[in-house]
């Protein structure tokens, strides 16, 4: 596998509440637009993190944890929301343990947790490969203007791999060290693909359609499903243009989830 990521600045949000709480053990309290798809059980990946810090460093939290999640990011969409409240309580955690972990320890630990995990972690632009355990940061990433949209129809990741006909395909184009600007990385864009897309495409047809919408915007520059779907992101030369753009879509599908937003770039 071998992906570009970068970070958007709309996303959930995680607080600690109480790290010295008595009780019967951790708990998880979820709110916001998408709190009644989500789990706060063990199958939550905030609750598995905490989990696999607790084993790894057994002497560092003393009480039980309090935690809220708010959950503004659809479920199952291929823009890595669980994987960062999972990255998110780690950094949390070893705030509060009384156990030293350096950043090495946690980008460890953090991949046996989910393979979006590490570069979750590490929150900056960076090419992940393998199994999501080697990663690149990129140098002069260009902060970008975005829209994201989803259908609102959760896609599991297991079920695209299973349509996915070719599993050996052919090896990405070299990455350049610096990207010169937006224009440079949008070239190079061109000349990748998301071998995801279309397996994700016959699960959920709205993909395309709206990735055509986008195609038919003169001010959209770049347009392409995220991940294993079926969010599909938009990039436009500012954010001016991408909440026009939000808006077109926002009026042809009201009930999809639709948000202009920037993508950070390296510092």
């Amino acid at each position: 596998m071998q992906s570009l990521v970068t970070f958007a600045q709309i996303g959930d949000e995680l607080s600690l509440l109480d790290c010295d709480g008595a009780g019967d053990g951790d708990k998880l309290q979820i709110q916001g637009e998408f709190a009644h798809l989500l789990a706060n059980d063990k199958t939550n990946l905030v609750m598995q993190a905490l989990d696999a810090y607790r084993k790894r460093w057994p002497a560092g939290l003393s009480g039980n944890m309090a935690l809220r999640l708010t959950k503004n990011l659809p479920i199952a969409s291929g823009i890595g929301g669980g994987s960062a409240n999972a990255a998110s309580l780690l950094k949390l955690v070893s705030k509060v343990s009384s156990e030293k972990t350096n950043p090495e320890q946690l980008q460890i630990l953090s991949a046996s947790i989910g393979s979006d995990v590490p570069v979750c972690l590490l929150e900056k632009p960076a090419i992940m490969a393998g199994r999501g355990e080697d990663l690149v940061p990129l140098k002069n990433f260009p902060t970008l203007y975005s829209v994201l949209v989803n259908p609102g129809i959760a896609i599991s990741t297991r079920e695209v791999f299973a349509k996915l006909q070719h599993i050996n395909n052919s090896v990405m184009p070299e990455i350049p060290e610096r990207f010169s600007g937006v224009k440079d990385l949008v070239n190079w864009l061109h000349q990748t693909r998301n071998d995801l897309e279309e397996p994700a495409i016959k699960l959920v047809p709205e993909i395309s359609q709206v990735i055509k919408e986008f195609d038919g915007n003169q001010n959209c520059i770049f347009a392409r499903m995220s991940g294993s779907g079926a969010t599909v992101f938009a990039l436009f030369a500012n954010m001016e243009k991408a909440e026009q753009g939000a808006s077109t879509i926002k009026k042809k599908w009201p009930k999809y989830w639709v948000k202009p937003t920037v993508l950070m770039g390296s510092d």
